[in-house]
């Protein structure tokens, strides 16, 4: 029987590569407790190393989004192997650090990265279950604060603030959509606004914090 996370890299259209084998002398996975620690993963892909050399010099963004998704599917590999093939057991994915060789004038290393998360985000998470139930009911506060979070996560703030404003246009008076709202936009040095988000908050409930 087809896992939910391999039924969902079938939907994606991703057919995992093998665990790489480690190059030099290190173990690929190390498991402690709930956690498994993946060592770091190379554009190793089908015996050939690819994309040698420096995002902003030698590839463009897009090859080094590319590259850093090798990179994941690689990781992903030696998950499913750590896992002893289940992929359902894998919760969450709770750090994921990606390391981009570049130009010194290159200021696009998060882009570069996100080509890893974005793939975390997809295999791992609930995505597109949760943009459908925000399509079909907009005030579903669970949803939303959910996928705003994930977004977070991926460093997607505008995209979070984005969800999380559908909710509050939908539903003015949402305790949780404003609180989550303000919060968001203190991050984002909107002060003004995160002022305005809290003060809305406490006169609806001043118990809420």
């Amino acid at each position: 029987m087809t896992g939910r996370i391999e039924a969902r890299l079938l939907e994606l259209g991703i057919e995992l590569p093998d665990a790489p084998a480690p190059v030099a002398s290190y173990v690929p996975f190390v498991i402690t407790g709930p956690l498994v620690f993946i060592a770091g993963q190379v554009t190793m892909w089908n015996g050939e190393l690819k994309f040698i050399g420096r995002v902003g010099e030698d590839f463009t963004l897009e090859e080094g989004r590319e590259a850093a998704r090798i990179c994941g599917l690689n990781l992903i590999a030696q998950i499913r192997a750590a896992c002893g093939g289940d992929l359902d057991r894998v919760k969450r994915c709770v750090k994921l650090t990606v390391y981009v060789n570049s130009a010194g004038d290159f200021t696009d290393q998060p882009k570069v990265a996100n080509g890893a998360s974005d793939l975390m985000a997809e295999v791992f998470t609930r995505v597109e279950d949760l943009r459908r139930r925000i399509a079909d009911d907009p005030r579903d506060t669970e949803a939303v604060l959910e996928l705003a979070n994930l977004q977070q996560q991926v460093g997607k703030l505008d995209q979070a603030r984005e969800v999380l404003q559908g909710l509050l246009d939908a539903d003015t008076d949402n305790l949780h959509g404003l609180a989550h709202l303000g919060l968001l936009l203190a991050e984002q040095n909107d002060l003004d606004g995160a002022r305005e988000r809290f003060a809305r908050t406490v006169e609806l409930d001043d118990s809420y914090w």
